[in-house]
């Protein structure tokens, strides 16, 4: 059975205008394209609907996550 999120916070704080996610990559077998041992891979959506993407920190495109990605056997 899928949790089901009511969108309730919790009494006493403020909603928040973003949500942020990151994901950290272990790289040391070079199975990425990149020359790191780990690779950071974050997205921060906004209320308004945008989003901003980042790989290891630096701003990117969502292309240029989706390209990191292919011939891994990650979907």
């Amino acid at each position: 059975m899928a949790n089901h999120y009511s969108g309730k916070r919790a009494a006493g704080r403020k909603p928040v205008g973003m949500a942020r996610v990151t994901m950290i990559l272990d790289n040391s077998q070079r199975i990425f394209a990149l020359d790191a041992d780990e690779i950071e891979v974050s997205r921060t959506l906004y209320r308004s609907g945008e989003s901003n993407y980042m790989l290891n920190k630096n701003t990117c495109r969502l292309r240029d996550i989706q390209e990191l990605f292919m011939d891994t056997g990650l979907g």
